[in-house]
C-alpha cells in the first residue's frame, strides 16, 4: 500500500520551538491534504486542527487559548472564544499573512516566527534603501553647493583681476563669505604684479589665514607712495575694453 508523503514548504522547514508552533504546522498540512484530496472542511477547519493537535480537542476553551499564549479573561465581556477561534482561523489559513483581532501580534510571532523575520527583514531593507537615498539626496546637494561656490569663486577671481592694493580690501568684504581656501590661490597670484605687496610673498604657504593678510596688504598700502599706487594702477586691466561687445571689436578690426 503506498503512502502519500507531503511535502513541506521552505517556509516551514524551521523546527517547531513550542508545542503551539507545532500545533500550526500540523494543522496547516492537515486542512491542505483535506483540500487536495477533496474532503468536506467543517467550519473554522484550521482553529479546529490547531487545537486537536495542541490539546487534543476540537474546539477552543480557556485552557487551550492559554496554551497557545493568548491571555482570555473567562470574565471579560470584550472578547468571547468564537471571536479568537475565528481569528485564528484566518491568522493559520493565510500562513501568518493576516492576523486579526482580538489576536496580538506576539502569537503570530510564536506561531509564523518566518514571517516576523522576514517582515523584519523587509523593514531593514526598506531602512537601508531609505537611508542610501537620503545619502544620495544629501552627496547631490553637496555637489550643487560645491558648484555655486566654485562659480562664485570664478566671478571673485575675475573680479580681482581689477584690483590694486588699494582697492582689494573692498573686494575681500564683497567676497569674505567665500571659504579662503577658494580665494587664496587667486589672491597670491595677484599680489605677485605689484612690487608695494612683495614683501607679503613670504608669508604665501605659511597657512596665516586670509583676513589677516589682508590687514598686512592695507598697512602696506597706507604706507606705500603716491607715485607707486599711480604706477600699480596701470597693473590693472581697463575694465571697459575687456567688456567691449565684439562686435565693436569686429568693426575696429575691419
Amino acid at each position: 500500500m503506498s503512502q502519500e508523503l507531503t511535502v513541506i514548504s521552505a517556509s516551514r522547514a524551521l523546527v517547531p520551538v513550542s508545542d503551539a508552533r507545532r500545533a500550526a504546522m500540523d494543522a496547516i498540512a492537515e486542512v491542505e491534504d483535506r483540500c487536495r484530496n477533496g474532503r468536506r472542511l467543517s467550519g473554522q477547519p484550521y482553529s479546529r486542527a490547531f487545537f486537536r493537535h495542541l490539546s487534543g480537542a476540537g474546539r477552543a476553551s480557556g485552557q487551550s487559548l492559554l496554551r497557545a499564549g493568548i491571555m482570555w479573561e473567562p470574565r471579560s465581556r470584550m472578547t468571547s472564544i468564537s471571536e479568537y477561534d475565528h481569528a485564528l482561523n484566518v491568522l493559520l489559513e493565510s500562513h501568518g499573512l493576516h492576523c486579526p483581532l482580538p489576536l496580538s501580534g506576539s502569537v503570530r510571532q510564536q506561531l509564523f516566527p518566518e514571517y516576523c523575520f522576514a517582515l523584519d527583514d523587509r523593514r531593514e531593507k526598506k531602512r537601508a534603501l531609505s537611508m542610501h537615498a537620503a545619502a544620495r539626496r544629501e552627496a547631490s546637494q553637496a555637489a550643487r553647493e560645491y558648484m555655486l561656490l566654485q562659480g562664485r569663486a570664478g566671478q571673485a577671481a575675475a573680479e580681482l583681476n581689477f584690483c590694486t592694493p588699494v582697492t582689494v580690501s573692498a573686494w575681500y568684504s564683497r567676497w569674505e563669505d567665500l571659504p579662503d581656501e577658494l580665494l587664496e590661490g587667486a589672491f597670491w597670484r595677484w599680489m605677485k604684479r605689484f612690487p608695494s605687496l612683495r614683501p607679503l610673498q613670504k608669508s604665501e604657504g605659511m597657512g596665516i589665514p586670509l583676513w589677516y593678510v589682508m590687514s598686512d596688504t592695507a598697512d602696506m598700502s597706507a604706507l606705500t607712495p603716491q607715485w607707486l599706487k599711480a604706477t600699480e594702477s596701470g597693473f590693472c586691466p581697463n575694465r571697459i575694453a575687456s567688456i567691449r561687445p565684439a562686435s565693436v571689436q569686429r568693426t575696429s578690426t575691419a
